[in-house]
């Protein structure tokens, strides 16, 4: 079994905790894992990131006192059966390669090319249509950079081409289109070792410096060929460093469920589903914050009744169902720290979930409500106590699309798990995938 479950009910808010994984050395791709309950099938709001062989998701809304299970999906593949097309460390010439590199030479795992007599200097080896990924060494100029530097073209039928070039330092796509050329900037230095991947729509660049997304709508991405050029106009080297083109390991896809797992807390709890710290309980017996009375049921009618003259028998129109829950809820808080508490969980005004253990009979049901006007009282006008009665005007809705905050990951644990930037850089191929920790 790759995915087991743990109840929690001495977590703050009580939870079911997932472990997902695939078998070991391998690293998950495509990833999501189900709640199923009395409800139905959905989504746990923490999904799991890709990139690792196991992950941990928290699930903070399964319905107390009921028998849950989870699915997962996923596709995975070992990177030791990534296939390598060619590897290129430059330790024999020509090989594949044809062309000219003047007054080159091969050293130290580099390819050298030297324009002191004025002349283009090219060569060209194919690497098909069938790769994944491109891991160069260096792209290293001479004395003056912001002129000359190695530029290897990938080009797309012969029609457009790409040009990676290391000018002033970092790494610049050169578009080349029809009527129009153009620069793009990576700010990859391309003296360190940078990846192109293949991506859906494009391809990613990465490296030490940042990365950069190349879309298909910018430039041709079916890279058929390297051609590595010169430029004639200064005395200058370009040196070009080792290089490898792998293709991936075909995929294996798993789907499997868990046994059923309960979550029985002795208190209920209204969650905040974008932010679980600040959930908070209720208690059954009032000595501590807990539930003081509960408002009538009222479910709107979405029906118009039209009164025909000469008739006494209506006509009706309806829009639509009868409307969710409107209802309310008391809340009595004994201190200070608890009041604080509740308002910190209503300042959002986004939807909460409150889920009441059954063993309670109170005949609240388990769902998600947007509180309207909060109102506070004191218990007893005459004394200086810090007992409260909060009113809080519900309204059933439907489950908030909100993502959950410092769900487990933080620069702290950043500094922890790499060792350095550069680590960092080659783990994950955009800002967007590092603030996720969805690795590369």
């Amino acid at each position: 079994m790759t995915i087991s479950v743990t109840s929690d009910v001495a977590f703050v808010p009580p939870r079911n905790q997932v472990e997902v994984s695939v078998p070991a050395g391998n690293l998950m791709t495509n990833v999501a894992v189900f709640r199923n309950d009395s409800f139905g099938r959905s989504l746990v709001r923490t999904q799991p990131t890709a990139g690792f062989t196991s992950r941990t998701v928290f699930d903070y809304e399964a319905p107390y006192g009921q028998a849950v299970t989870y699915d997962w999906t996923a596709t995975y593949y070992d990177p030791a059966d990534n296939a390598t097309t060619f590897s290129e460390p430059f330790t024999t010439w020509p090989g594949s390669w044809t062309g000219d590199t003047g007054d080159g030479s091969i050293a130290s795992a580099a390819l050298t090319f030297d324009d002191g007599s004025f002349a283009n200097r090219s060569v060209t080896r194919a690497i098909g249509e069938a790769w994944d990924s491109i891991t160069i060494a260096s792209l290293a100029s001479g004395a003056v950079p912001d002129i000359g530097g190695v530029k290897i073209i990938t080009q797309n039928g012969g029609t457009a081409q790409v040009t990676l070039s290391e000018i002033g330092g970092t790494v610049r796509i050169f578009r080349q289109g029809a009527f129009a050329y153009s620069w793009l900037d990576t700010g990859i230095d391309a003296s360190e070792e940078f990846v192109i991947v293949r991506a859906s729509g494009g391809f990613a660049l990465s490296g030490v410096g940042g990365s950069y997304l190349v879309a298909s709508t910018t430039v041709g991405v079916e890279i058929a060929s390297v051609n590595v050029t010169t430029v004639s106009n200064t005395l200058t080297t370009h040196t070009l460093g080792a290089f490898t083109v792998e293709t991936f390991a075909s995929p294996n896809n798993l789907a499997e469920q868990s046994s059923a797992a309960t979550l029985t807390p002795t208190n209920a709890w209204i969650v905040a589903p974008q932010a679980p710290a600040l959930s908070f309980p209720l208690s059954e017996h009032g000595l501590t914050a807990g539930v003081r009375g509960q408002s009538d049921v009222v479910n709107t009618s979405n029906t118009t009744i039209h009164r025909i003259l000469g008739t006494s028998i209506p006509l009706t129109t309806t829009t639509g169902n009868r409307q969710a829950d409107v209802t309310g809820l008391q809340i009595s808080t004994n201190t200070a720290d608890e009041s604080t508490a509740l308002r910190a969980l209503l300042s959002p005004d986004l939807p909460l979930l409150i889920n009441v253990p059954p063993s309670w009979v109170l005949g609240f049901p388990y769902g998600f409500y947007q509180a309207g006007d909060v109102s506070a009282r004191r218990l007893d006008p005459t004394l200086n106590s810090p007992q409260r009665i909060y009113d809080l005007p519900l309204s059933r809705v439907r489950a908030p699309d909100v993502d959950v905050q410092n769900a487990g990951w933080s620069y702290a644990q950043l500094a922890s798990t790499w060792a350095n930037y550069t680590a960092v850089l080659n783990a994950y191929a955009t800002y967007a995938e590092l603030a996720t920790d969805t690795r590369a």
